[in-house]
């Protein structure tokens, strides 16, 4: 089964609530298996004009596990009424077929890159699912 993400880009406003959630949450995912890989506030901007202020990524064993955290009744009424009281959120999953969403960074690339639905090495100038060939 393909390990799953959730990407959080997190606005801080008020940093006493966000303490109480950092103390909270970060013991709540561990125990469902989720480890943080990504957690910071320090960007190097090459493109573009997204407003990331704090960028959080966290890993999961699967979609189940990841939604079984955002959707439980213990982080609903325990510990999100933190984050929404000091932070505003865009939180997303990306989707499971990672060609959706890096295609044109992958296949830049000649090398090869995972294909996380057959768990096998392909090559970048052959992608799979009818993406485009890399055309540098």
């Amino acid at each position: 089964m393909p390990k799953a993400y959730i990407v959080v880009n997190m606005k801080v406003h008020t940093r006493e609530p966000m303490l109480a959630y950092a103390e909270r949450v970060r013991p709540f995912v561990a125990s469902h298996g989720g480890r943080y890989i990504i957690d910071t506030n320090e960007f190097d901007r090459l493109e573009g004009n997204l407003d990331l202020t704090r960028l959080i990524v966290i890993e999961f064993p699967s979609m189940a596990d990841a939604l079984a955290v955002y959707d439980s009744d213990e982080y609903r009424q325990n510990i999100m009424p933190y984050r929404l009281a000091g932070s505003d959120c865009d939180i997303s999953t990306p989707p499971r077929n990672p060609y959706a969403i890096c295609s044109k960074i992958c296949y830049r690339q000649p090398q090869q890159v995972l294909d996380y639905q057959s768990g096998s090495a392909v090559r970048a100038d052959n992608p799979p699912h009818g993406a485009a060939p890399r055309s540098d």
